[in-house]
């Protein structure tokens, strides 16, 4: 049965998203909210400790939150990290129906001839050539 609040009817249970940076703020709030509409949920991140923190959340309250979760320690940055969880999630699912890009991180403000090359390429790496 679709949950109330999706006024459309349509049921959104047992379709399969990926959420990075679903450890803290957008991320985790978009994943807390497909997990209580009924997907399963792979969340994603560079930290464990916040993705398992947010799992919690989920597997404490699953009268709120029908669907699974599934924590998945992964640097979008890396490329083996990456083929890694897409392998998994075909092996369970052999699908994926929604991707949530939102890993980011950003540096302190400065002048641009402040910003050293290595840093900048974190950057680059994580919030634009993550999500490729």
């Amino acid at each position: 049965m679709p949950s109330k609040k999706n006024k459309e009817n349509i049921s959104l249970r047992n379709k399969v998203a990926i959420v990075t940076g679903a450890g803290s703020g957008i991320g985790k709030a978009v994943a807390l909210s497909l997990v209580e509409e009924g997907f399963n949920v792979y969340l994603i991140g560079r930290s464990r400790d916040k993705l398992l923190k947010t799992n919690k959340i989920i597997c404490e309250d699953k009268k709120t939150y029908i669907g699974d979760s599934h924590p998945f320690k992964c640097d979008v940055s890396t490329e083996k990290d990456v083929k890694k969880l897409f392998l998994e999630v075909k092996k369970k699912y052999n699908r994926l129906d929604l991707l949530f890009n939102n890993a980011g991180i950003g540096i302190s403000p400065t002048s641009i001839d402040n910003i050293n090359y290595k840093d900048w390429k974190q950057v680059i790496d994580i919030n634009i050539n993550g999500m490729f």
